[in-house]
């Protein structure tokens, strides 16, 4: 098998346009990123070439690589469903045109947003639509929602935050539910705390706990949700309630993986990752002023 390491070879092809473009060879080692995939996966060209492109495009089956190998090397190109994990924690829908070279050492992934795209008629679809795990306490009979389930299934393996937007009564919880359990941290908590509940003072010392004596009533130090969710998931419902004051403090929390308890100046560290839910239009309420956008835009919709 030949490595390439002469990125002259690629010169054509980056100067083509503003498409986002990959090139990777068989082993899924990424060789070059373009300008256009630079922006749309927040990674600079030389830290993604230390990289598998399992890191930045999600694939819904585990045992992808061999799969999709076999079926480009007798097609040549391959038209998938995937999505683009940004290197700020979100996902982004995305078709992925996957061309093998002539030399059959290099493919090239020509990268699009999959909403506005069609799949080519001569492509070969990896998989068919229909979820492959069971999922136990979801019964469903609708195309719609089978289409969810298949997304739950695709981002439900990656560390990224979820956002999950219906109105109520749809089964968030469920759905929350199902993308821990098909986690890699099933094996530890999911924390759930309803944010319309609680006062905005209750829900600060609920989230990131308390030193006894920081408040009347603080009789004795107090775990926070985000420490009891440590290694695990933290379930954020109605994340729509949220004061914009904790939402500051929970972008800090998502970018650093740091906190403070309420009453103490010492930082404590936290590996969670957060899925939240809401009946609200976040969009509008971004709009509005009344959300942070920056968290919004954090987490995929």
């Amino acid at each position: 098998m030949t490595i390439i390491g002469n990125n002259k070879v690629f010169e054509k092809s980056l100067s083509r346009g503003n498409q986002a473009e990959i090139w990777i060879d068989t082993n899924g080692k990424i060789i070059e990123i373009n300008g256009s995939m630079v922006r749309l996966s927040g990674y600079s060209a030389n830290i993604v070439q230390r990289k598998l492109v399992s890191d930045i495009l999600l694939f819904s089956q585990d045992k992808f690589w061999d799969e999709i190998l076999k079926k480009i090397r007798y097609f040549n190109k391959l038209v998938i469903k995937s999505f683009i994990l940004h290197r700020a924690r979100y996902i982004i829908p995305a078709t992925l045109n996957l061309k093998l070279d002539d030399r059959k050492d290099v493919i090239s992934i020509t990268v699009s947003n999959s909403n506005a795209h069609q799949l080519e008629q001569d492509s070969y679809p990896i998989e068919n639509t229909t979820p492959d795990h069971d999922f136990d306490e979801i019964i469903t009979n609708s195309p719609k929602y089978q289409k969810v389930l298949k997304q739950i299934q695709e981002v439900a393996p990656t560390n990224a935050s979820v956002l999950i937007l219906g109105e109520t009564g749809t089964g968030k919880e469920l759905l929350a539910k199902s993308v821990h359990q098909l986690s890699k941290r099933s094996k530890r908590k999911l924390i759930k705390i309803n944010c319309a509940n609680l006062s905005a003072d209750l829900i600060e010392s609920e989230l990131f706990g308390h030193e006894k004596g920081a408040f009347t009533g603080a009789y004795r130090k107090k775990v926070g949700k985000f420490e009891l969710a440590h290694k695990g998931t933290l379930f954020l419902d109605e994340i729509g309630e949220l004061p914009l004051e904790l939402q500051s403090k929970l972008l800090r929390v998502l970018q650093s993986g740091e906190l403070y308890r309420l009453g103490s100046n010492e930082t404590t560290t936290v590996d969670i990752r957060i899925i939240a839910a809401t009946n609200r239009n976040l969009a509008r309420l971004v709009n509005e002023g009344k959300f942070r956008s920056d968290l919004y835009y954090n987490s995929p919709c």
